[in-house]
């Protein structure tokens, strides 16, 4: 389900799954998936800002040529392996 959002319209829920389940960032075709695990939200110049991959990453590249990309938060509860990623990748994009 697609979801807008205010920059800081989840900012506690999203702060609190940097520390527990986690985030996951998908980006480029085929999608390459990333752990988000560290974030820094706030303002830069009155604007919301909220930098959640390092530029070195090689997933931020793909977010810079991509025309759009996905954050998922995970639900609590949620079992993170490989098998779970892979298996809603595919069911996502086909």
């Amino acid at each position: 389900m697609n979801k807008a959002v205010g920059p800081f319209d989840e900012y506690h829920e999203t702060i609190g799954k940097l520390g527990g389940n986690g985030i996951i960032l998908l980006a480029g075709d085929p999608p390459n998936p990333m752990t988000i695990g560290w974030g820094t939200i706030g303002e830069i110049c009155i604007c919301p800002s909220l930098r959640l991959v390092r530029p070195t990453r090689y997933t931020f590249g793909l977010m810079e040529k991509a025309k759009d990309f996905t954050v998922c938060v995970l639900p609590d509860g949620y079992e993170k392996t490989p098998g779970n990623l892979r298996h809603e990748i595919r069911a996502a994009y086909g």
